[in-house]
Parts: C-alpha cells; sequence; structure tokens
C-alpha cells in the first residue's frame, strides 16, 4: 500500500517543495491569536466539504477495465468478476491464472452481482364480509372508517402493465493475501476467493462498539477507533492527503499535520470541559482557524478543490489523533454533533465502487462487518435423488 504523505512528511530544516508556492509561515500555536470565525461559516464548508466527493474528483481513471463474466448453466451461478492490480500470467502447461500487476499494492477482486431485490405491483382480491359465525370481539373497532366491508376485486391489466421496482447491481469486494502469489482463474477459484479472501468493507463499515461500563464515566465505547482503524480509512486517507500535497508542497502537508494535532487536542479539552452546548462552535472556530492561517501564506487554500483538500486532510488527522486519545466519545455516534469536523469523512455517503455494497431492497446500501465471511458451494449441488441442482447462492 503506498505511504501515507503525512508520516514521510520532511523536517522543518530541509522541505523540498514540490511546486512553486510563497514561503511558508508556520501558524501561531496560541489560541487568542488565531482568527475567528463564526460557528455558522464553518458550517457552511462542512456543508460542501465530503471526503466521499474528493475521492470521486481524485480518483483516478483506469485506462482499462479486466472483467470477466462467469456463467455456470447448472446451478445458475450468473455475476460478473473485475480484477484490480491483477493481470494475466502464463506458464508452459499451467491452466490460466492472475498475478499482480503492480508488486507491493493491493490487489482486489470485485464480484458483481445482478439486482438481489424487487418488487412487484400487488393486487386486492375479492373481500367478503365478516364471518357470521366468529365470535364477538371483546374490544369491538372503531372509528370514521368502515371495515369489514365486501369490496370487488381489483382489475388486474394485461402485461407488461403491471409495476415493478428493481434494486440495482450489488457487489462484493476483495482483497487479495499479501502471501498469495497468484490465483488460478477458474470459477472453483474464485467460488473459494469469495469465502477466504478478506472483504473489502466501506470506511463506516465498522462493527458494534465494545462497550464497557467504566466507573465514574458511564458507558464508553470505541466505535471511532474501530472506523479508523480500517485498511480502508487508511487508503482513503493517504488518497486525500497525497492529492493535497500534489496541489500544494510537502510543507503544506506537514503543517496540516501539526494544525490536526493542535485542533484533536483542544477538541479534546472542549469536550471534556463539560459543556456540550458550547464544544461544537468552539471547534468550528478552531478548524476554520487553522485553514484561514494556512491560506493567508498558501493562496491555493483561498477556494476551490485545494481547500477543500485541506480541509479533508486535516479532518481526516484531527479524527486519528482524536481516535487516538483517551477521551470518550461515548458507545454511538452522537460525538459527531458536537465534533464538527467528523461529518467531512464520516458523513453518510455512496460507497465506492470497490468496496462490498448490497442494494437490499430497493434504494437502501447496506454491507456486511469486518468479521463477517460468506458461506457457500464452490460447486454445484444436486439431489442424487431427484436429479435436481440447487440454485447457486452464498449467505
Amino acid at each position: 500500500m503506498p505511504e501515507d504523505p503525512l508520516k514521510k512528511a520532511p523536517s522543518r530544516t530541509r522541505v523540498p517543495n514540490v511546486r512553486k508556492v510563497p514561503p511558508l509561515k508556520q501558524p501561531e500555536s496560541t489560541p487568542a491569536q488565531r482568527p475567528t470565525v463564526s460557528a455558522g461559516n464553518f458550517a457552511r464548508i462542512t456543508d460542501t466539504v465530503k471526503w466521499s466527493d474528493l475521492l470521486d474528483k481524485i480518483r483516478p481513471v483506469l485506462p482499462r477495465e479486466f472483467r470477466v463474466e462467469v456463467r455456470r448453466p447448472d446451478d445458475l451461478a450468473v455475476f460478473d468478476v473485475i480484477l484490480q492490480n491483477l493481470k494475466l500470467g502464463s506458464a508452459p502447461g499451467v491452466a490460466p491464472f492472475v498475478v499482480r500487476e503492480t508488486a507491493g499494492n493491493p490487489a482486489y477482486l470485485i464480484v458483481e452481482l445482478p439486482a438481489q431485490s424487487f418488487g412487484e405491483q400487488a393486487y386486492l382480491d375479492e373481500t367478503g364480509p365478516e364471518v357470521p359465525a366468529a365470535p364477538a370481539k371483546p374490544f369491538p373497532e372503531s372509528g370514521p372508517v368502515a371495515r369489514n366491508i365486501p369490496g370487488a376485486a381489483e382489475a388486474i391489466p394485461n402485461l407488461p402493465s403491471s409495476k415493478i421496482r428493481m434494486a440495482g447491481k450489488s457487489r462484493l469486494a476483495f482483497t487479495m493475501p499479501a502471501d498469495l502469489a497468484q490465483m488460478p482463474l477458474t470459477v472453483d477459484a474464485i467460488m473459494a476467493a469469495i469465502r477466504t479472501w478478506p472483504q473489502r468493507r466501506d470506511v463506516l463499515a465498522a462493527p458494534e462498539p465494545n462497550v464497557r461500563l467504566v466507573q465514574g464515566k458511564g458507558l464508553t465505547g470505541s466505535w471511532l477507533q474501530a472506523v479508523t482503524a480500517s485498511d480502508d480509512w487508511r487508503a482513503k486517507s493517504i488518497a486525500i492527503t497525497s492529492a493535497f500535497q500534489a496541489a500544494t508542497s510537502a510543507d503544506a502537508v506537514r503543517l496540516i499535520l501539526d494544525a490536526a494535532v493542535r485542533v484533536a487536542n483542544q477538541s479534546v479539552s472542549a469536550l471534556t470541559s463539560g459543556a456540550d452546548d458550547e464544544s461544537a462552535g468552539t471547534i468550528d472556530r478552531l478548524v476554520a482557524g487553522e485553514i484561514d492561517a494556512l491560506a493567508r501564506n498558501i493562496p491555493a487554500l483561498q477556494g476551490g478543490d485545494a481547500r477543500a483538500l485541506a480541509i479533508g486532510a486535516l479532518s481526516a488527522k484531527a479524527t486519528e489523533s482524536l481516535a487516538a486519545s483517551r477521551v470518550s466519545l461515548g458507545d454511538d455516534l452522537t460525538a459527531v454533533a458536537k465534533v464538527p469536523f467528523l461529518p467531512v469523512v464520516l458523513a453518510p455517503h455512496a460507497p465506492a465502487s470497490n468496496v462490498t455494497a448490497l442494494e437490499l431492497p430497493y434504494r437502501l446500501i447496506v454491507t456486511p462487518i469486518e468479521s463477517a465471511r460468506w458461506l457457500h458451494s464452490d460447486q454445484p449441488v444436486t439431489d442424487p435423488r431427484t436429479g435436481r441442482t440447487e440454485l447457486w447462492h452464498t449467505r
């Protein structure tokens, strides 16, 4: 996986600029000297800056797609397989297989399934009066609407007039294990990979927090730590900060890291002060002040994509620092309302095209958590008594 540019940022003594920018000045660390910005001003920024939007802009367009159609008539297994950072390998006398295209980078196997949910229009059948022999109800129905009245059946129009609503495609995404050098390009090998390879999930697909009762603190949880520890979080954080470095300089990346640490530390102080109603406004002004202080020395940060990337990178690193602190954010997501930079990275969003996303039912995207695995038979299952074969399914 690519290295995080924030971790390899150069020291303050020797800083090679990636591109020509005005000399950078380290912002003062005294809160009183920072520019004050109204909470409403930064609230408008967080409404317009979201990780998912930034990633859509900077995600590279693949020059080609390695897609393989899987069609097995015996049990009607139908799906497409998309292979990323994998290419065909060849060897004399060996069946086709795939190997990593770029050694050292993660490789992904994505299974694209057809619609997994649909609903059809229903028609009411003829209704009749209540059965005469039925015993009287102890609590008779009351209200202005008459019930149990005979009615005619709804007319069923000729096909194809009935309405149907079908979900979009679903996908299962998996990361090729690092110790696996190659995979046979066969249906059985793909079926085995779906069962055994680690799933690639969206950053918000974190398991339920480990809730515990602590004397004097009540219920505490570690949901934020679980989110920031995921591989998908790390990949997205690196992508955002790398794009920010390309738009500014390596020195700007280091300053963002310094600002994120200050934001996290002062956010902890605001959250532990007990004034929950005031903490959001305090953190609002703090983050906006840090970004504005950087923008005075880096003109590109005064607006546009570079400023949005700066907010995204600062929010990511401040969230990681906050997760590593000792502050308790409770056992649910209510802290998002108290920490304004969290919605930048944790707001609901459409999952990326290379993570697991199931549309079940229509327009509801769900995903399994980390510990879940898929269970199915790799080969068609036929009943020897009847000769009938099950439809392929996984669960």
